[in-house]
């Protein structure tokens, strides 16, 4: 849903690649954190506060994660 506005999938061992097509409204805080998610991080600009500790990702981290 695009009115997600805090969402905790954190411990849930879920893998696989974060979708970049996802699309969230307005500030959003999203944890995803202790899973087993890999491949590169997806560019969500509206999104304010992300965690993603303890996962495989791999690639290199886009300048443009950190404009607005």
């Amino acid at each position: 849903s695009s009115q997600i506005y805090n969402l905790d999938l954190s411990h849930n061992q879920l893998s696989g690649n974060l979708l970049g097509s996802l699309k969230f409204n307005l500030l959003a805080s999203i944890d995803l954190s202790f899973n087993l998610l890999e491949g590169s991080l997806p560019l969500w600009t509206s999104v304010t506060n992300l965690y993603l500790r303890n996962n495989s990702f791999s690639g290199e981290i886009t300048i443009k994660i950190f404009q607005e």
